[in-house]
């Protein structure tokens, strides 16, 4: 039987076998979560490197040796719960995917998690097919992303303005809609379609290698504990 008393560390590295850079970030802050960044993400060039880029007078040449898939440090349940409380409406339209995949074989939070670090390899190999160019993946549907982020920007604010107006925190089933219009927008944007896809891919293998896992774990603590039992009754 699967726990879900798991850290996301613990789930990624036990079925990652993809030669990606993984970063797990500590101390992240859920205020970061409501400005839109989410618990995972993907950047093709980071630090030192980013500035040299942005100062590049050849970014069209420039090739990156930073990029990193980044996850947040902790656990499968709070990764749901920062999902859950997203107004865009992601955990729906994700679990509504990754449903048929999981029933019967994983507890849906543990699919949320596999799900979205395989979008996030996606990512990194689109990167990978562009030679680590930085403007070519940058510049892939950059005005589909930006016109996305600008609805959703203002449709937050707008939320936001009335919510304090009005001391109502609910949305309203005309703000729930248009999230939920906005959310699939985005996720049909070809670079993000092509990540989704990517991850469906590959999610039953990584499911099934999860719950062998969890199998080698419970087979070694039954072991462990006929030791400890013979150790007692001869001891």
């Amino acid at each position: 039987k699967e726990s879900l008393d798991v850290e996301t560390k613990d789930l990624i590295c036990s079925i990652n076998n993809f030669e990606a850079n993984i970063v797990f970030d500590k101390n992240r802050s859920n205020r970061e979560f409501a400005n839109g960044q989410s618990p995972f993400f993907f950047t093709p060039v980071e630090k030192g490197e980013r500035k040299r880029y942005e100062k590049s007078e050849n970014k069209n040449e420039f090739t990156s040796t930073t990029a990193a898939i980044h996850i947040m440090d902790s656990s499968v349940e709070e990764i749901e719960k920062l999902f859950k409380q997203d107004d865009s409406g992601i955990y729906e339209y994700t679990c509504k995917m990754i449903r048929p995949y999981c029933k019967g074989v994983v507890d849906i939070k543990i699919g949320l998690v596999l799900f979205q670090f395989l979008h996030e390899i996606g990512h990194w190999n689109q990167f990978m097919s562009l030679n680590k160019n930085v403007a070519a993946y940058t510049a892939w549907n950059y005005e589909q992303e930006k016109n996305n982020y600008e609805k959703m920007r203002a449709l937050k604010d707008s939320v936001l303005q009335r919510q304090a107006r009005e001391k109502d925190k609910h949305l309203s089933t005309e703000e729930r809609m248009l999230f939920r219009q906005y959310t699939e927008e985005y996720r049909n944007i070809p670079k993000e379609k092509e990540a989704d896809e990517f991850a469906l891919s590959h999610l039953k293998e990584t499911m099934e290698k999860y719950r062998e896992v969890c199998r080698n774990k419970n087979s070694n603590r039954t072991i462990k504990r006929r030791i400890l039992a013979i150790g007692r009754k001869f001891g």
